[in-house]
């Protein structure tokens, strides 16, 4: 939601149609780095930063994934920070490998029922992941 001010109103603007009954939509309150910062323990590990300098309220913050690049600025591993923080004097908002790191780290480090606890959207998307039960049609002849 970077640049919209409610989920409905995004999801009616990508999704033009009637959604399927299967269809879970979910939109982070502002980027998915947020719900990523919310496992505060796995990224202060993984960018080798103390835990304190983390974001507590990940869903209040307006540049989440700003706010993790100025801490990949800070990270003690060369490779992370290199990957993450766009070069100097470039144009890019992110780092040149930026998108294969953090894959990794969600991969191999975080855990969304931990995120979950400092992200209210989160925890409200896997909710509604958990209770999901799927409609079943014969296909149309």
């Amino acid at each position: 939601m970077d640049r919209c001010q409610c989920a409905p109103a995004l999801i009616e603007e990508w999704l033009r149609q009637p959604r399927h009954a299967n269809l879970i939509f979910r939109v982070a309150v502002r980027a998915v780095e947020a719900w990523l910062l919310g496992h505060r323990s796995a990224v202060a590990a993984f960018l080798g930063i103390a835990e304190r300098l983390v974001p507590r309220d990940v869903d209040g913050l307006r540049d989440p994934k700003g706010a993790l690049i100025r801490l990949a600025t800070r990270s003690r591993y060369r490779h992370r920070r290199e990957a993450i923080v766009p070069r100097r004097g470039s144009t890019a908002r992110i780092g040149p490998d930026c998108n294969n790191c953090l894959s990794e780290f969600v991969t191999q480090h975080w855990n969304a029922d931990e995120a979950a606890r400092c992200s209210p959207s989160l925890e409200r998307a896997l909710r509604r992941f958990q209770g999901f039960r799927p409609v079943w049609r014969p296909p149309s002849e």
